[in-house]
């Protein structure tokens, strides 16, 4: 009975993957790690296939897009495994459409696969509020529809182009009994369980499955010539190449189409195709290049990587709207100390900023002159759950304090997701302020900036980011190639109806009117780890790191601000939404942006050294500690995180397993990066009592969830997780945060 299964075609495919094809398993493996949610779900990589969004909606069409995404991963596992391995198996060759029943046969895997997914399926919405049978049951169905399309479209035409041994070489079928090597003598074999692992090109099989669901014994082949059935495999694997090329030509093609709302296909399915595409291209290389397969790989990634440093070569990430076509901008210790030293600059900056702090003093001075209260912003980063929090902690503020909170809040700083609730929301304050018809209130602008960023930057990289990248746009007389950089800007105006053609110069002159509070964005600097400084209005006084008469030391630079830097690159005509980008650069899934200097400075997340923002507020009151003494009467920094202040500690961090002693100490200090930075950064709030005379009130609004099931830092939110965070307010900490929030402008 033991024989019969082990030398049962599906267990021999099972075994020879394996042995031979871990490539392809690995990708299974993935796919089975994501969607049992036991990788990734910090990032929400699951939630992504289990529950994808199609043109703003989770439906039919994003589920049977889904399934077809999948059918098509799964034929070019079929496939890859055929070029491979058929030739282990040449029982197959005798059959009637060999490759359709090798798939059949190969398709433990895939099956598996789909009852794991039906199954998180089913449970996710199981455990919703909005838990409905029918709806499950639709969704499952469109699933299984779409990927029975694609299986249907291949299997078209490998049945009318794939011959087997008969039909190749027009011989007569040999019959049952002159074919089917009898069962005697296969129980009679002396064989033992453990001589697979020394197989090396035949592998015996004894029966396999057929539909319908019945299972026959392999054909006896040793009487059939051999070269006849090695064409017929080499057939087979020709036809199984040009199909896999057409559908990588295929999906490449259809990148040119991404500008059409219905071509953004859900992020997971992006993967999916993506995963696809290096599946299919291993194949097809094996299949012309065999044993020389990984060699030629390894020849052509050492090529590319020796071209890539060649501008011809390289498709190099800018920032739209500065000026590339200029002579780099040299930056070195020198330059850096000749910005430093510029103390003209540094009091033309520091002045024009006194005149903004005066108008918002006569702003918000009251009617009997008593001293207004200042507030600071600080946003945290998070990609979408922060943009949203942001948003809609902003808007509860508004509406507490009578519409006093913008009015009173004079600098935005942070990163990430959220600068640009802060943006968003400051722009609608614009707007407003303008006369515009807004309601800062309204759940639309919550809707909005909940809206999917991630399909068209997945999408992106599944059909352009990896191979040639031939679209283009201009942008202020500037012509830059077009990547998943480009598509996150371009979704983002979209979602937000906002920022379309916004330059950061075009905010200078509502900035200094002080109609809408100062924002400066801080983006890493890799090269060096300082930060640009970037913002519509100078503010090279944040850079001071002068020495003092009593302090014996020559200090660094800790920042340097882009508009000291870039004096002739068009500091004003740089697109809004880039330096919005800058500050939200997420390594891999953004492209890297390389600024127009030499060497090329290459910018990273904000977040990198300043997660909170903080540091730009504490310099700013250290440099502007007399103004404010004198005309307020207490600072509010207003802190928007997107995760707890005070977290859990670790209960045990002992290295038990051998990947973990690997892992941990690198992966720790990543981890408590952010913790690093707020013990820093709360030294520093304490030492204000040393610059400034009134109170200093330090709110907190944090965005608490289970650790177990955090909402997904990412671009993309589900409906579950949008509706979490809304409903954050409600939270007994950040109740206790608005109460005072409210008592203070009460005061105010």
């Amino acid at each position: 009975m033991i024989k019969k299964i082990i030398y049962f075609f599906p267990v021999q495919l099972l075994l020879v993957h394996l042995k031979k094809n871990q490539f392809l398993l690995m990708f299974w493996f993935l796919y089975f790690l994501i969607i049992t949610r036991s990788i990734a779900v910090k990032y929400g990589i699951p939630y992504l296939f289990i529950a994808p969004e199609y043109l703003g909606k989770t439906g039919f069409w994003s589920y049977f897009i889904m399934g077809f995404s999948l059918g098509g991963f799964t034929m070019a596992f079929h496939i890859s495994s055929y070029i491979m391995n058929s030739h282990r198996f040449p029982f197959i060759a005798t059959l009637k459409n060999p490759f359709f029943r090798y798939t059949v046969n190969n398709s433990i895997i895939p099956f598996a696969f789909i009852l794991v997914y039906i199954y998180e399926v089913v449970m996710y919405y199981y455990n919703t509020p909005e838990f409905n049978i029918w709806q499950i049951l639709k969704y499952i169905a469109a699933f299984i529809i779409g990927f029975n399309v694609f299986i249907l479209i291949a299997f078209s035409y490998f049945i009318t182009r794939n011959k087997n041994l008969f039909g190749l070489f027009n011989l007569a079928p040999a019959s049952e009994e002159e074919s089917i090597e009898p069962v005697s003598m296969t129980l009679h074999k002396k064989t033992h369980w453990y001589d697979f692992f020394k197989r090396e090109r035949k592998w015996y099989v004894r029966s396999y499955f057929d539909l319908p669901f019945k299972i026959k014994l392999a054909r006896k082949v040793s009487h059939y010539d051999k070269d006849m059935l090695v064409k017929v495999f080499k057939q087979n694997h020709l036809n199984a190449s040009l199909f896999e090329l057409a559908i990588v030509v295929s999906l490449i093609l259809l990148g040119l189409f991404r500008d059409y709302p219905f071509v953004q296909i859900p992020a997971a399915a992006s993967l999916t195709l993506l995963f696809t595409m290096f599946i299919m291209l291993n194949s097809a290389f094996h299949s012309w290049l065999r044993g020389w397969t990984v060699t030629v790989f390894i020849v052509v990634v050492l090529i590319i990587n020796y071209l890539s440093q060649f501008p011809q070569f390289n498709y190099a990430n800018k920032i739209y709207g500065l000026n590339y076509n200029e002579v780099p901008q040299k930056y070195s210790n020198d330059i850096i100390e000749k910005i430093k030293s510029d103390t003209l600059s540094y009091a033309e900056d520091w002045l024009q900023t006194l005149e903004i702090l005066e108008k918002w003093k006569s702003k918000n001075t009251s009617a009997t002159g008593e001293k207004p209260k200042m507030v600071m912003l600080n946003v945290s980063g998070g990609g979408s759950r922060s943009a949203l929090w942001v948003m809609r902690v902003l808007q509860m503020a508004d509406s507490l304090t009578n519409g006093n909170f913008m009015p009173c809040t004079q600098l935005i700083s942070g990163s990430s997701g959220g600068m640009i609730g802060a943006a968003y929301y400051r722009e609608l304050y614009r707007k407003k302020q303008m006369g515009e018809p807004v309601d800062l209130n309204s759940r639309e602008y919550l809707d909005n900036i909940a809206k999917d960023l991630l399909n068209p930057i997945t999408f992106s990289i599944a059909t352009n980011d990896f191979f040639i990248r031939l679209k283009k746009f201009t942008f202020k007389n500037q012509v830059y190639t077009r990547d998943r950089g480009y598509e996150f800007e371009r979704q983002l105006s979209v979602n937000l109806q906002a920022f379309d053609t916004t330059t950061l110069g075009f905010y200078k002159p509502y900035e200094k009117k002080a109609i809408i509070p100062m924002m400066v964005f801080s983006p890493t600097i890799l090269n060096d780890g300082r930060r640009l400084l970037l913002s519509s209005v100078g503010v090279s006084y944040l850079m001071n790191n002068f020495p003092k008469t009593n302090v014996k030391n020559k200090p660094t630079l800790e920042s340097i601000e882009a508009r000291k830097l870039f004096v002739n690159q068009n500091i004003d005509d740089l697109k809004f939404t880039s330096v919005i980008r800058m500050s939200a650069t997420f390594p891999y899934i953004m492209p890297t942006p390389e600024l127009p200097t030499q060497p090329i400075l290459n910018i990273v997340d904000a977040g990198m050294r300043d997660n909170y923002g903080y540091l730009i507020s504490h310099q700013f009151i250290m440099v502007f500690k007399n103004w404010l003494n004198k005309n307020t009467s207490g600072i509010i920094i207003v802190q928007i995180r997107d995760k707890e202040k005070i977290r859990k500690i670790k209960e045990d961090v002992r290295l038990k397993k051998i990947l973990e002693s690997i892992s941990t100490p690198i992966g720790s200090v990543y981890e408590n990066l952010f913790r690093i930075q707020d013990y820093s950064q709360d030294e520093l709030i304490q030492s204000l009592s040393y610059w400034y005379e009134g109170n200093v009130d330090i709110l907190n609004f944090e965005l608490s969830f289970d650790e177990n099931q955090p909402i997904s830092l990412s671009w993309h939110l589900t409906p579950k997780e949008r509706q979490q965070i809304i409903t954050g307010v409600d939270l007994p900490q950040n109740k206790r945060a608005f109460e005072r929030l409210k008592k203070l402008f009460e005061k105010n």
